[in-house]
Formats: structure tokens, sequence, C-alpha cells
């Protein structure tokens, strides 16, 4: 949690800096680069790595054949993309984004031969040292782009926030790893790793970097200009998923492989705890998140601040699935969970586009519209394969959606009524009450009108958490 969370608030906080100093023009340009790059290093950074995680017993032999087959993919990856650079300016109508690109391939080749290093660390429990080194290269790249972006430096900025931070990481682990690898390559073994890793690679690609292909597809329908509105919009959606869903993800698996619950009682329950800590961050962020992008960030920014809370919106379109696919791999259907994951990005892509054709905010709501597919088809997929019915999901959600709407529509109004006020007075007054709204709601609201989601509640909360929440009502059985 340390790693990703420490690595987003940086990223996060330098980002919007960056932004605010040298606008959306030269935003937009880098940040296409930059976009192209983290996706083709989804195909580095996963599978290979994955192989070795998970090898039952490592030899000289496996690590060295996956870390030079790792390392010529990259080598290849970055090749093309200094290769097809040109096509990107045209794509995109800007030629900045030229050098851009052929110095953002870098990152790939980077990230493809720190990779397998840091999977050894991984695998030996050392987190410890992965997290030191992302922080120290998050830090450091924060504070280098930031710099560069006060001195003039324009997109190189952006470019300078990806680059340094990989690099950064490679240093870190390449001194504390203390691994090298043989001069071995067995072509074999190297097909056997390929054969293993390349759904692994094709999946976290395309679920994994869905926002950064919409991204590309707004710049390329819509302009240079609206894909740093985009990204900027985006950005908001992205650190709240890296610091608050992404460790709650990361729990649940290991918890449903050692609870003896049955699968529709942990369903359920991990649910209702979901749903309690997640709508109100994502729906709190929509209310109040515009009004800090415009006002801190000035009006050019207006589009962006629209964009934010659209997408922080959009979070019912992923209340469900997060729950669902840690549950489908503990239940032994991982190749499911897969496909739904890839089925609805995919969906979301395509949404996406047809948004597009009519403007960026269209281009938004295209996106959040990928709930059309993964809100029927993982309620489906819960009842066929875990039994759970649909009544049941919906009561897992609803007793925490319901206040925490009111809660963003009263903050929201709030808002809007003291237009007449400075922003920090706004948001000062605006994030308290609707934390009281929210807290009231469900203290006094939800035992009464869903004591089963309020227990699952209690039961799943810190026990700091408990003395608010008190004993479970009486009934509050799943």
């Amino acid at each position: 949690m340390a790693r990703f969370g420490g690595r987003q608030a940086a990223n996060t906080g330098a980002f919007f800096i960056i932004a605010a100093i040298i606008g959306p023009e030269d935003l937009g340009a880098a940040s296409i680069a930059v976009a192209i790059a983290v996706l083709l290093r989804g195909l580095v950074t996963r599978g290979l790595r994955d192989y070795v995680i998970q090898s039952k017993t490592l030899t000289t032999e496996i690590t060295s054949t996956a870390f030079w087959t790792n390392t010529l993919l990259g080598l290849v990856l970055a090749g093309g993309v200094v290769a097809l650079s040109s096509l990107a300016g045209v794509l995109f109508g800007a030629t900045s984004i030229i050098s851009y690109v052929q110095v953002t391939a870098g990152v790939v080749l980077i990230g493809a031969i720190s990779s397998i290093q840091e999977a050894l660390i991984e695998r030996d429990f050392r987190h410890r040292i992965l997290t030191a080194a992302q922080l120290v290269a998050s830090v450091l790249a924060a504070t280098s782009a930031v710099i560069l972006a006060i001195a003039g430096a324009g997109g190189w900025a952006v470019v300078a926030l990806s680059f340094i931070e990989a690099l950064g990481m490679f240093f870190v682990v390449l001194v504390l790893g203390r691994w090298r690898p043989a001069m071995i390559l067995n072509v074999a073994q190297a097909r056997e790793q390929i054969t293993f890793a390349m759904p692994i690679m094709l999946s976290a690609t395309i679920s994994g970097g869905y926002m950064r292909i919409a991204q590309l597809i707004v710049g390329a329908m819509v302009g240079v200009n609206a894909a740093a509105q985009f990204r900027v919009g985006s950005q908001v959606n992205q650190f709240l998923t890296q610091a608050v869903v992404s460790p709650i993800n990361q729990m649940l698996l290991p918890t449903f492989a050692r609870s003896k619950a049955g699968a529709d009682q942990k369903f359920v329950k991990a649910l209702s705890v979901y749903a309690a800590v997640v709508c109100p961050v994502f729906l709190g962020a929509a209310a109040i998140a515009p009004i800090a992008i415009y006002e801190v960030m000035g009006a050019e920014w207006r589009d962006a601040a629209v964009i934010s809370s659209i997408l922080c919106l959009g979070i019912f379109s992923s209340l469900i699935g997060p729950v669902l696919y840690p549950l489908l791999i503990v239940e032994g259907s991982a190749g499911l969970a897969a496909r739904l994951s890839i089925k609805g990005a995919l969906f979301s892509l395509v949404t996406t586009s047809i948004g597009a054709m009519f403007g960026i905010y269209f281009a938004a709501v295209g996106f959040v519209a990928r709930g059309a597919f993964s809100i029927p088809a993982s309620a489906f997929l819960a009842r066929r394969v875990i039994g759970v019915p649909l009544r049941a999901t919906v009561g897992a959600i609803a007793p925490f959606a319901l206040p925490a709407l009111l809660m963003s529509a009263v903050v929201w109004g709030g808002v809007v009524a003291l237009d007449a006020a400075p922003a920090w007075v706004r948001l000062c007054a605006g994030v308290p009450v609707g934390v009281l709204i929210y807290a009231l709601s469900v203290r006094f609201i939800v035992p009464i009108a869903a004591p089963g989601a309020y227990g699952a509640l209690v039961e799943g909360t810190p026990p700091i958490l408990r003395r608010f929440l008190r004993a479970r009502p009486k009934g509050a059985q799943i």
C-alpha cells in the first residue's frame, strides 16, 4: 500500500503543478507520448515477471533466460516506438509529439531491464526494498519535473516525470537487489515462458491500461488539447483508485482464500464493506474535485474539472467487478474473471470512441458507460457462479450508495450556493459537511433500513471505527 500510495501521491501532486504551469497544449502532446510508453511498458513489466514469481523452483537458467528475453522484447518495442514516432505526430496532429515519443521509448526499455530483478525481490518477500525504491524514484522524479516546469521546459517536464521515475527505480533496485543475470538464453525455456506470459501481458495491457487508451482515443479524435483535459480530469479518478481501491483489492484475494465461509457469504459481506468505503470517496470527489481543479489551476482547465466529476460518478460501473474477480479466482474461475475484465475494458473503449465523435464530455460519458456491460455481466456471474441473487447484490450496495449520493448532492449544492465565497472556503465547508452527512446516515439510518449490510460493515471495519458503529444491530446476519 505504501509503495503504490506514495508513488501516486507524489506523481499526482507534481502532475497538477506541472499542468498548471505549462498549460493544455504542451501537456497534451507530452502526456500522449507518456501514455504510449506506459501502455507498452505493461508488456514487459507483466508476464515474464509473473512467470518468475510463481515458479516453484528457480534456476540460473530460468531467471537469466527470463531477463534476456524480456530485455530483447523491450528493445524491440522501444525500437518500434522510435521508428513509428513520426506516425504518432501525424495521427495526433502535433509534430512536438515525435521527439517526446522517441525519448519516452526509453521508459519501456528501462522497465524491461528492471522487471525480472523486481520479480526476484518480490518473490523473496523483500517488499520493503521495492517500497523504498518506488518512493525514492517517485520523489526524485516529481521534484525534478516540477523544477523543469518552472524553468520553462514545457512538455519535457511531463516526460521527465515518467523517465526519471523509471530510471531511478532501475538504479535503486540494481543496487539493493544484488542480482546479476548470467549469459544464458535457453530458446526452449524462453518459448515456454512466453507461452505462459502472453495472455497475462495482453490482459494487463488492455484491462489495466484502458484509461490511457481512452486518452489516446480522445487525442486522436478530438485533439491534443482535449487529451490534456481528459488526462487532468482522469488524474483524480486515478489517484483515488490507487490510494483507496487498489489497497482494498490487494487484501481481498488472501482474505477470500483464508475464509471458511461460503462463497456467497464472502461476496455479500465484502461488497457491503467495499461499497461503504468507495461510494462516499468517489461521489464526494465528484462534488468537490471540479471546484478544486477550476479554482486552483485556472479557467483554461474548465473541461478537465467537468470530466473529473463525470469519471468519479462512474464508480458505479466498478463496484461489483473488483470484489467478484478475486473471488472467482479463489473459486477456480480465474479465466472467467480475466475474460470479463477484458471485455469490460474493450466495451469501454468502444463507447469512448463513439462519445468522442460528439466531443470531450461525451467521450468521458462514453468511458463510464462501460457500466452498461459490466454491471449486468458481473451481477449475472455472481448469481450463476457464486449463487448470489441480484436482490442480495443490490442490497449490499444500495444502503451505502444512497447516503453517498445524498452527501454528494448536498455538498455540490452548497458549493454552488456559496459561489461568491473563495474556493478554499467552499472546500473547507463542503468536505466536513459531506463527511458528517454520510457518517450520520450510515450510523443511524442503515442499521434500521439494512441491518445485514450494516452488520457486514461492522465486522469488516478496524476496531477503532467499531466504537463509532457500536455493536451489530439485531438481525444483522448475512
